[in-house]
């Protein structure tokens, strides 16, 4: 196994989070991991660790990055990112608020009722690719 660097000429370069879901791959390769998904910052900032400016998406693994969306009220971190297996298009990200994107991140909208107001989890079902009843868990205290 060898791994090549894919993110460092993006203007931030801080990753706290990161996603791959198989999908139709713009390089026509057979798909299998071509959609990556980047939030940037650190999920546990500190005076030592970089702001991030958003979230990225590639869709060629990682050749190509196309800035989505900077929707964390917070956006200094982006704690996690999930993409529904069943569906690359849908994308979960975690944050001050939980969001969910269901149009390859053009447009995020916020998840109500989730209980807590600072996500640091998400768990997604594998079967339904919906979040699981553990998102709300995972604050700075008790949900």
């Amino acid at each position: 196994v060898t791994f090549a660097p894919v993110f460092d000429t993006q203007p931030n370069l801080s990753i706290g989070a990161l996603a791959v879901a198989d999908g139709p791959a713009r390089d026509g390769s057979d798909g299998k991991g071509a959609i990556v998904w980047v939030g940037t910052g650190e999920g546990n900032n500190r005076n030592s660790s970089s702001w991030g400016n958003g979230v990225w998406r590639s869709a060629d693994k990682g050749k190509t990055w196309t800035f989505m969306s900077n929707t964390n009220a917070r956006p200094m971190y982006f704690s996690q990112i999930r993409a529904d297996p069943n569906n690359c298009n849908t994308v979960y990200i975690a944050g001050v608020q939980a969001s969910k994107s269901t149009d390859g991140g053009k447009t995020f909208n916020a998840l109500q009722g989730m209980g807590h107001v600072d996500h640091h989890a998400i768990w997604i079902n594998p079967a339904s690719g919906t979040p699981g009843s553990g998102t709300s868990k995972g604050g700075d205290g008790p949900t």
